[in-house]
């Protein structure tokens, strides 16, 4: 293993700032998008950060789907679901709508969350996040809130952070259909 692959899974063994804390249920981790092709470090930092994740793009193996069509079985509303993936104010991955990921989630047996929050630069800046909200509630998944930042994420481990511009809010937060509220975040 060369030495870049070494350094990235060392650095994601530091905890992020303020990044994992969810006192109200779990956290379930989603890659959208195939780091394992296009960014070998990038994949080794998620993978080894988080250890316990789903990925839309498998795993290199032939029955990933087929051994992980559970893996959001048991989500509920007070749990979280973050969605990892490279994006822009347009949508996340290459060429994938809200109504695909809806239903690719609904595949792996997603039916209800708590927050649905996505990790992708400026997806919260125009229309995709009220596009995302209407795909999943059409899909039959029901949430409480959905977020998207509303600049590029940077991650400097032990940081993570949202560049924004001129110091404004961080994330963008839309309603869903579940009546829930989460204290001291920004889910109330």
């Amino acid at each position: 293993m060369n030495l870049k692959l070494q350094a990235c899974r060392l650095v994601a063994k530091l905890p992020l700032i303020h990044s994992a804390r969810w006192p109200f249920g779990k956290i379930e981790v989603l890659l959208a998008y195939d780091f394992r092709r296009s960014n070998k470090a990038e994949y080794e930092y998620l993978t080894t950060y988080y250890p316990d994740y789903c990925s839309l793009y498998g795993d290199g193996t032939p029955d990933y789907f087929k051994n992980n069509f559970h893996y959001f079985a048991s989500v509920r509303e007070n749990d979280r679901l973050d969605i990892i993936s490279h994006a822009n104010e347009h949508g996340i991955g290459r060429e994938r709508t809200a109504q695909d990921l809806a239903q690719e989630l609904r595949r792996y047996s997603l039916r209800e969350v708590g927050v649905i929050k996505f990790q992708g630069c400026d997806l919260g800046k125009g229309v995709w996040l009220e596009m995302a909200r209407d795909a999943f509630l059409q899909a039959g998944i029901s949430f409480a809130y959905m977020a998207a930042p509303l600049g590029r994420i940077q991650w400097v481990p032990p940081f993570k952070y949202v560049n924004v511009e001129h110091g404004g809010e961080r994330y963008r937060v839309i309603k869903g259909n579940i009546e829930r509220s989460f204290p001291g975040t920004r889910y109330t």
